[in-house]
C-alpha cells in the first residue's frame, strides 16, 4: 500500500471513529467540553499509528507506542502541571490521573444521563475513544480489513444503547451509519471487487457497475431495515404501532401486565449538584417522607430495583385497594405539584396510597403491590398535579416487639446476601444485637449504632462503589450520606434474617410562607424498611442528618425494650450534629449493645489489607509476566521454526504425503528458512522471482555490503546458487533425477553460511527487529504475509509437472 492510499485510509478511519463517537452525545450535558478532547485523542491515535508504520514497527511494538501516546495525551490534557515539560509523566502525574479516573468511575456509577461536566468522565471517554480509534486504524490501514473495523466502532454505541431509555437517537445512529458506509467504501479494493471480475496486478482496480449497484443496494436496504423494524416493534415505553394489541391495553406484555425496566438510581447526582433545583411543592398538614420506590436486589455492593409488574387490574384510575392494618396507622392527605424537572416513572407518595385523584387515566399509572410503588410506562411525573391519601403504619413498640419472627417465601429476595459479603458484616450485626431478643429490638439497636457520633454524615467522604465499599464504610471511613447509612442498616438486618430493603425518595422539605413545603434536589433521601409479620413494612432512620430527617416515634425508644416506650410521642426531627471521630470506635453502641473489640477489628482489617495487597501485587505480576510472554512470543516461535528446519536440513526428513522424498523435505526446509530469514531482515522474496533470481539478488546484496569480505561474498554466491538449484530440482525435476549436494548435510551448511552473511550485511536495526519481532511471524497479522505454511511460497505439486 503506497503512502497516499495509507493516508486516505487513516483519515477515513479517523472520520468513521468520530462519527460513531457522536453516539455518546446523549450521555452528556453540552457537547464541546467532551467532544473537543475526543477529536484531539483521535488525531493523536492516528498520528501515533502512522509513526509506527513509518518506523516499520511490529504490531505489538506499535500498540505499545500507541499506549505511550495515550499516556502523554492525558498527561498533557489533565495533569500538565505535574509532568516534566507538561508531557513526560512523573509520580505526581500518576497520582493525579488515578484520582481523576477514580472520580470518573464513581460518576459513572452514581450519575444518570445526561451527566454534567466532570474531568474524570472526560478522561474515561477520551481513553475509550482513543483505544477504539487505534484499533480501527490497525484494521483499516495496517491489516487492510476496513469492514472488521465496524466491530470496535460498535462499542461506542453499546454504552448509550444500554443506559439511555430511548436509545442513542436517530441523528447519532445516522452519523454512525455514515461512518460504517465509509468503511465499506474503503474496503472496495479488498472485498467488494471480489463480487465482480478478477483483476490483475497491472490493471487499475475497479468495481463493475453490477457489483457496485449490488453493494449500494445491500447497504441501503440494511439502513432502511434498521430504521424501520424497531419502529414497528413494541417497546417498554410504548413506541410502535404494534404496542396496541386486541383487547390488551397499550404498553402491556402478556395477559394485561405492565413491566418497567429497573431505573439507574443515583442519590449522588441530586445531592452533589452545585445549585438547588425545585422539584416538588407539597401542601399537607402532616409533612412526611415522600416515597418513590424500594430497592430490594443486592449484589454485594449496591441495591437496585427489581422489575416491577402490575396487571391491568392494578390501574389507580380504577381505584386502589383498602389497606388493612392490624396496628395503629396515620392517614396523610397531601396535594403534590411536580415540576417539569423531575421526570420519574414513579409517583412521590407519603406512604401506601388509598386514593389518588388528578392524574390523567390514559397515563396508565399502576400500583405494584410488592414494593408499594405507583409507576407508569407511558408517562413521567414531569408537571404532574394530584391529590393523595396514604396510610403510614404507626405501631406501638410493644406490638413490634411481639411480632413473630416468621418470613414468608415471597420475601426471600429481601433477606438475600451474596456469599461474597465480608463475614465481618455478619459478626458486627450479631455483636450489636447480642443482648436483643426480638427483631424490633435488634432493628433499633442497629439504627442507634449508626446514629453514633463515630459515623459522620459527609457527602464528599462517602466510599465509592468499588469492591469492599460497604466494609470500608462500616469499618474504616465511617463517612457517607443517606445511601451508605440506609444500605448498611439493610445489610445488617438481613445478616440477622430480618427482611429489609432500601427506599428512595425525599425528606419533607422546607416550609414556605404560604404553608406549602418546597422539596429540592438537596432533599433527596434514602432510608431502610424492615418487615414485621404482624405489621408489614416499617421505616427506620439510621442517617445522622440534621436537615429534615424524621425518626419515627416507635424507633425513638432509648432501650428498645418495647413495653415502656413512649409511643405517643410525636415524630421529631433528628437534631443530632455529627462530630468527627477522634479515636477508636467505643466498645459499646449508644444504646448499650456490645460490639466487636476495636483491637480485634483493627487486626482483622489489617490482615485483610495485607491479603488484598498480596493478591493485587500477585495479579500485577501475573499480568506483567503475561505481557512479556506475549511480546516475546513471536521471537520464541521464530527460534523454534529455525531449529526445526536446520535439524531437518542437517539430518534429513520423512517423505511428505504428496510423495516427495526425504531429500525434497530437506531442500524445502532450507528454502522455507531462507524465505523467513530474508523477510525478517527486510529482504522478502518476490512472488514473481524464480529461485535463481532470488539467489542472484541476495548474492549481490551480500557483495554490496562493506561488512562482508570479498572471498566470503563469493562463497555465499556459490552456496546460494546451490540452494536455488536444489529447490528448483525438488519442485520441478523428475523424481529419478539425482540431487547433487542434497544427499548429505552440505545444503544445511550452505544455509548456515548464507544466514550468517545475510545478518552481517543487514543494518543493526534490522537485525534487532528480526530478533525481537520477526516479520515472518507477525507479518501475517499486519498484511505482509504472502506465503503459505511455514512463511514460504507454496511449491507446485510434483504430480502436475
Amino acid at each position: 500500500m503506497t503512502s497516499q492510499p495509507r493516508l486516505s485510509s487513516a483519515i477515513g478511519g479517523a472520520l468513521a471513529s468520530l462519527l460513531c463517537a457522536s453516539a455518546l452525545t446523549p450521555l452528556f450535558e453540552g457537547f464541546w467540553w467532551w467532544f473537543g478532547p475526543v477529536i484531539v485523542a483521535t488525531a493523536v491515535a492516528v498520528a501515533t499509528a502512522a509513526l509506527a508504520r513509518a518506523l516499520r514497527l511490529a504490531i505489538p511494538v506499535a500498540l505499545v507506542l500507541g499506549l505511550l501516546g495515550l499516556v502523554i495525551l492525558v498527561t498533557a490534557l489533565y495533569a500538565r502541571d505535574t509532568a516534566v515539560a507538561g508531557l513526560v509523566p512523573t509520580g505526581r502525574t500518576v497520582d493525579a490521573l488515578r484520582t481523576l479516573v477514580t472520580a470518573g468511575r464513581d460518576d459513572v456509577a452514581r450519575l444518570a444521563a445526561p451527566v454534567p461536566q466532570r474531568p474524570g468522565l472526560v478522561i474515561l471517554t477520551v481513553t475509550g475513544v482513543y483505544v477504539v480509534a487505534t484499533i480501527v486504524d490497525l484494521l483499516v490501514v495496517t491489516i487492510r480489513r476496513p469492514t472488521l473495523a465496524g466491530l470496535p466502532l460498535l462499542a461506542l454505541f453499546m454504552l448509550p444503547a444500554a443506559v439511555l431509555p430511548r436509545g442513542v437517537g436517530v441523528a447519532p445512529f445516522l452519523l454512525g451509519t455514515a461512518g460504517f458506509l465509509l468503511l465499506l467504501a474503503m474496503d472496495r479494493r479488498q472485498t467488494l471487487e471480489r463480487w465482480g471480475k478478477s483483476i490483475t496486478r497491472s490493471e487499475r482496480p475497479s468495481l463493475p457497475n453490477s457489483a457496485a449497484s449490488l453493494a449500494a443496494g445491500i447497504a441501503l436496504c440494511a439502513v432502511v431495515c434498521t430504521l424501520a423494524v424497531p419502529a414497528l416493534l413494541p417497546s417498554f415505553d410504548g413506541v410502535g404501532p404494534l404496542a396496541r394489541q386486541q383487547g390488551v391495553p397499550r404498553y402491556t406484555v402478556g395477559p394485561g401486565s405492565a413491566i418497567v425496566v429497573p431505573p439507574f438510581v443515583s442519590m449522588s447526582q441530586q445531592l452533589h449538584a452545585s445549585e438547588p433545583t425545585s422539584l416538588l411543592s407539597v401542601r399537607t398538614a402532616t409533612p412526611r417522607y415522600l416515597r418513590l420506590t424500594a430497592l430490594e436486589q443486592f449484589d454485594g455492593q449496591r441495591f437496585t430495583l427489581r422489575s416491577l409488574h402490575a396487571t391491568s387490574d392494578a390501574k389507580i384510575s380504577d381505584g386502589l385497594p383498602t389497606v388493612a392494618r392490624n396496628t395503629r396507622a396515620t392517614t396523610v392527605s397531601a396535594t403534590i405539584n411536580v415540576s417539569t424537572v423531575l421526570t420519574e416513572r414513579y409517583l412521590p407518595l407519603p406512604g401506601t396510597p388509598t386514593r389518588i385523584d388528578g392524574l390523567a387515566p390514559d397515563h396508565d399509572w399502576r400500583l405494584s403491590a410488592d414494593t408499594g410503588t405507583v409507576f407508569s410506562t407511558r408517562a413521567t411525573t414531569a408537571g404532574a398535579h394530584f391529590q393523595v391519601e396514604a396510610s403510614i403504619p404507626d405501631p406501638l413498640p410493644s406490638q413490634l416487639a411481639a411480632s413473630p419472627r416468621t418470613v414468608p417465601a415471597d420475601l426471600k429476595i429481601d433477606t438475600e446476601i451474596p456469599p461474597s459479603t465480608d463475614p465481618r458484616v455478619g459478626k458486627l450485626a450479631r455483636d450489636i444485637t447480642a443482648t436483643r431478643t426480638n427483631s424490633y429490638q435488634q432493628a433499633v439497636a442497629i439504627q442507634n449504632y449508626l446514629h453514633d457520633t463515630n459515623f459522620i454524615y459527609d457527602l464528599n467522604g462517602a466510599p465509592t462503589t468499588q469492591d469492599g465499599a460497604l466494609t470500608e464504610f462500616l469499618f474504616t471511613s465511617r463517612r457517607g450520606y443517606c445511601e451508605q447509612f440506609a444500605s448498611a442498616m439493610t445489610v445488617l438486618l438481613r445478616a440477622l434474617g430480618i427482611p429489609a430493603r432500601v427506599v428512595i425518595g425525599f425528606v419533607p422539605g422546607t416550609r414556605q410562607s404560604d404553608g406549602s413545603y418546597l422539596i429540592t434536589n438537596k432533599d433527596a433521601h434514602a432510608w431502610p424498611e424492615a418487615w414485621f409479620a404482624s405489621i408489614g413494612w416499617v421505616s427506620f432512620e439510621p442517617t445522622p442528618r440534621a436537615d429534615g430527617t424524621i425518626t419515627p416515634a416507635y424507633a425513638l425508644s432509648p432501650d428498645a425494650t418495647g413495653p415502656g416506650a413512649n409511643s405517643s410521642a410525636a415524630p421529631s426531627r433528628n437534631a443530632a450534629t455529627p462530630t468527627p471521630a477522634t479515636g477508636p470506635h467505643p466498645g459499646a453502641s449508644r444504646d448499650g449493645a456490645p460490639i466487636a473489640e476495636p483491637n480485634a477489628s483493627e487486626k482483622t482489617h489489617s490482615v485483610s489489607i495485607s491479603l488484598s495487597t498480596i493478591i493485587r501485587w500477585g495479579a500485577r505480576a501475573l499480568l506483567g509476566t503475561g505481557i512479556v510472554v506475549v511480546l516475546l512470543l513471536p521471537a520464541m516461535v521464530r527460534i523454534a521454526r529455525r531449529r526445526r528446519r536446520v535439524a531437518v536440513a542437517m539430518t534429513g526428513g520423512h517423505p511428505d504425503r504428496d510423495g516427495s522424498t526425504a531429500v525434497d523435505v530437506r531442500v524445502h526446509a532450507v528454502w522455507a528458512e531462507l524465505t523467513d530469514l530474508t523477510a525478517d531482515l527486510g529482504l522478502p522474496l518476490r512472488s514473481n522471482e524464480s529461485p535463481r533470481a532470488v539467489a542472484m539478488r541476495l548474492a549481490d546484496h551480500i557483495a554490496a555490503s562493506a561488512e562482508v569480505a570479498a572471498p566470503d561474498a563469493e562463497t555465499a554466491r556459490a552456496a546460494l546458487f546451490q540452494i536455488a538449484e536444489a529447490e528448483e530440482l525438488a519442485c520441478y525435476g523428475p523424481p529419478t533425477l539425482a540431487r547433487s549436494g542434497t544427499s548429505d548435510a552440505g545444503i544445511g551448511r550452505n544455509l548456515q553460511l548464507v544466514g550468517q552473511l545475510l545478518r552481517t550485511a543487514a543494518p543493526r536495526s534490522d537485525r534487532a527487529r528480526a530478533l525481537v519481532a520477526p516479520r515472518s511471524v507477525v507479518g501475517g497479522l499486519g498484511g505482509f504475509g504472502r506465503f503459505g505454511r511455514f512463511g514460504r511460497r507454496r511449491r507446485p505439486s510434483r504430480q502436475s509437472t
